[in-house]
């Protein structure tokens, strides 16, 4: 009730600039208990944490998580009026033309589509050890033992410690996305592996920089033409990604709930969607090998991830 109504509170100071017709705040304590059983016996894991959400108008939506019990509840009480005195100022785009877009993914946003289809494209794409996969700016590590972050998981299935894994080193695939039954998704198809509690080594430019021009290589400033444009045209703060198609795992397809434009308008929620592939096609190059990272990172409570500046293709639905 705190969330909703210090949000319907806020709605009230910016009725003049955008008008808040609904609010859904919630707050759940998640508690998980799993047993294991193999050949050396069993293993349980029992695992805690709170999460808080917000979603406003419908789209606009926010979310916090935590193991730990909060010091004060009190940012967790303001998430919602906080998350409309940034969006109530910011008006409508006219309609965006179709085409490839310079696109930065938020934290969130890139955590999504990397969990969900980052593993299965590794596993069943039969990428060789330390095959290029993807920009040698790319650094994910697997670390279970990331205190605080709700996927740790410092322990496997046979009760042996964890180590951190980098499981893509400066673009290299150096581990196999590796099913265990403790940290395993369970699908139509049987067990697949999770990322868990990951990490993705920031860049060396700003948020701030990456957005307002791209230093673009020759090689893609070439395939683009000599008159592209290297500008950032949209952040995607929020997107729903949309199950598999023809072109399987590999292939992804976000539908755009919040979007900002680079003149600071809010695309029309769902209207647009943006495509592309996870690994390279022969069509071109995949969102691994064409891609940048911001210096700053976001604790979304199982990642740490930078801003992910990435060229998709924007339709209109």
């Amino acid at each position: 009730h705190a969330i909703s109504d210090n949000t319907w509170h806020e709605g009230e100071r910016f009725k003049d600039l955008a008008q808040l017709t609904s609010v859904q705040g919630r707050a759940i304590l998640h508690l998980t208990h799993r047993i294991v059983c193999n050949g050396q016996g069993l293993v349980e894991d029992s695992r805690m944490h709170l999460e808080a959400g917000v979603k406003i108008n419908k789209y606009f939506s926010d979310r916090r998580q935590s193991i730990y019990a909060p010091a004060s509840l009190l940012p967790w009480a303001l998430m919602g009026s906080s998350l409309w005195r940034k969006r109530a100022p910011l008006v409508h785009s006219h309609t965006q033309s179709s085409g490839y877009k310079e696109v930065i993914l938020a934290p969130r946003v890139l955590e999504k589509l990397l969990r969900q289809r980052l593993p299965f494209v590794c596993t069943h794409r039969h990428f060789e050890p330390q095959a290029q996969v993807g920009h040698e700016g790319l650094t994910l590590t697997y670390d279970p033992k990331a205190d605080g972050m709700v996927e740790a998981s410092p322990f496997d299935d046979l009760g042996r410690p964890r180590d951190p894994t980098p499981l893509i080193l400066n673009g290299a695939l150096m581990s196999s996305f590796a099913i265990n039954p403790l940290g395993a998704q369970w699908s139509p198809q049987g067990l697949r592996p999770n990322l868990g509690t990951f990490f993705i080594t920031p860049g060396e430019r700003n948020h701030a920089e990456i957005l307002n021009e791209i230093q673009r290589d020759q090689e893609v400033q070439r395939r683009l033409g000599a008159n592209s444009s290297s500008r950032v045209e949209i952040q995607v703060e929020n997107a729903i990604l949309e199950a598999p198609d023809e072109r399987g795992a590999n292939g992804f397809s976000l539908k755009l709930t919040e979007a900002i434009s680079s003149d600071h308008q809010l695309l029309a929620p769902e209207k647009y969607k943006l495509s592309g592939t996870v690994a390279s096609t022969a069509e071109g190059p995949g969102l691994l090998e064409d891609i940048e990272f911001s210096k700053e990172v976001v604790d979304t409570g199982t990642a740490v991830l930078p801003y992910a500046r990435v060229r998709l293709y924007l339709h209109l639905n």
